[in-house]
């Protein structure tokens, strides 16, 4: 589990539940976290990144969104 890691900074992928769970959940662990929905309307889920807050501070953030592509012309899915 989280609480049994020794880590400083944690990825948590196709991670639900962020705003009802997660970010209380790593907040009562001592984390600060950021959180970005998967940009596919049709998912829930999304990437939290989570660091020690008497750690590391936040400056600055950026979201990056990879979404899957169609080309109608080429008939080729690019990920």
């Amino acid at each position: 589990t989280i609480r049994n890691m020794d880590a400083d900074v944690i990825s948590l992928v196709e991670c639900d539940h962020y705003d009802d769970y997660f970010k209380d959940a790593l907040e009562g662990l001592g984390f600060a976290s950021c959180w970005k929905k998967r940009p596919r309307a049709s998912s829930q889920d999304g990437c939290c990144v989570a660091w020690r807050a008497a750690m590391f501070e936040l400056v600055a953030s950026t979201h990056l969104e990879y979404a899957d592509t169609y080309d109608e012309k080429t008939g080729v899915h690019r990920k």
